[in-house]
């Protein structure tokens, strides 16, 4: 089911092991997880194809254009593509992102960056999207971003949230883009789950 959720807690340890647990990187050590109501540790390498995992952390290489690490993230996660299947695939997402005015645009090292710090995590949600993954979980995309790259980096997420499930982690949103969700987890110390529901 499509939905998009906003993650809280005080500590960010608890907010990764979340994520960790939900793309079957961490085995819970109590109840069971299911993805589509089988296992998630039951198969991890066959289901995990259908989760992306969004980490803080750049993921992007500076030598690469904005278009060509799309390419190339088609060509490891969908092989079998043809390469007009793969150009128009490509293309397809550059617009859902809104990228496609710096598509030749090389991303650039750390301090000579040549795409601006709101459309880093945009094609890094790009990367995702190129695969055949349902759910999206995401660390603290929008953290260190302005209001206007916020804001453009959330309403890719929720454009993504009409037909996939999102899960984000966030450290102090503001009300603003907290009632951009459709639900909230908040987690206390230890993990321990405070809150789910509404916003």
């Amino acid at each position: 089911r499509a939905v998009s959720v906003g993650t809280l807690g005080p500590s960010v340890p608890g907010t990764r092991s979340l994520l960790a647990l939900l793309s079957a990187q961490l085995p819970p050590t109590r109840a069971c997880l299911r993805y589509n109501h089988q296992l998630l540790y039951s198969a991890p390498h066959l289901l995990r194809p259908y989760i992306a995992v969004i980490p803080r952390e750049d993921i992007l290489d500076a030598a690469l254009s904005v278009s060509e690490h799309l390419a190339q993230a088609n060509i490891i996660r969908r092989p079998r593509l043809t390469r007009s299947e793969r150009v128009r695939r490509v293309n397809a997402i550059l617009q859902f992102l809104g990228l496609t005015h710096i598509a030749s645009r090389r991303v650039g090292e750390m301090n000579a960056r040549t795409i601006s710090d709101g459309e880093r995590p945009r094609l890094n949600l790009g990367l995702g999207l190129a695969g055949i993954a349902d759910v999206f979980l995401l660390d603290e995309p929008i953290s260190g971003l302005s209001t206007s790259d916020a804001k453009l980096v959330m309403q890719t997420m929720l454009n993504m949230s009409r037909d996939k499930m999102v899960i984000a982690t966030m450290h102090r949103p503001s009300t603003a883009i907290l009632n951009q969700f459709q639900k909230v987890l908040v987690l206390d110390h230890g993990g321990q789950m405070a809150y789910w529901g509404d916003v």
